[in-house]
């Protein structure tokens, strides 16, 4: 599937999972917006390791943060921002590193995520809801591609 298809799926599953935290489960719209910002993005997610749209993105978006936060010197006062900033960097690094279709198009990283979010401990009351939409984002990109026995397939769609 290409960027359009996945863009568009992604968008009707975090629409649809905005509204369901506001009706079903009374969450503030705020926070269910985000929420469906970030399905949206998880949706984009598995094709960070090819030349793709949503990855010359991801390198434009880490290469203007870090300019912006090193021309307000905000990385030379915060050691943590100079982190963050080079980690982005250096994950943007080891997903063009990967084959297509290779560990990000594999039904364990969001089961991974999807632990990580109810299990996991973090200070932020809405971190675990963010972690289990990106999860879903990536689950929607998988059934996109067909890698799931009961996968849209493109003929479906077309």
């Amino acid at each position: 599937m290409n960027f359009i298809g996945h863009a568009g799926g992604a968008a009707v599953a975090g629409l649809t999972a905005t509204g369901l935290l506001v009706v079903v489960q009374n969450t503030p719209v705020a926070v269910a917006l985000t929420a469906g910002l970030v399905l949206w993005l998880g949706g984009q997610f598995p094709d960070l390791d090819i030349a793709s749209i949503p990855a010359r993105w991801f390198g434009g978006v880490g290469f203007l943060l870090a300019g912006a936060l090193s021309s307000y010197g905000i990385i030379a006062r915060h050691w943590e921002a100079l982190l963050t900033s080079s980690i982005i960097g250096m994950a943007a690094l080891l997903l063009l590193s990967l084959k297509h279709r290779g560990p990000l198009h594999k039904y364990w990283l969001p089961v991974f995520l999807v632990f990580l979010g109810l299990y996991g401990v973090f200070p932020h009351p809405y971190t675990g809801l963010y972690i289990f939409m990106f999860a879903i984002g990536i689950v929607v990109h998988l059934n996109l591609d067909g890698v799931f026995f009961w996968s849209i397939r493109k003929g479906w769609l077309v």
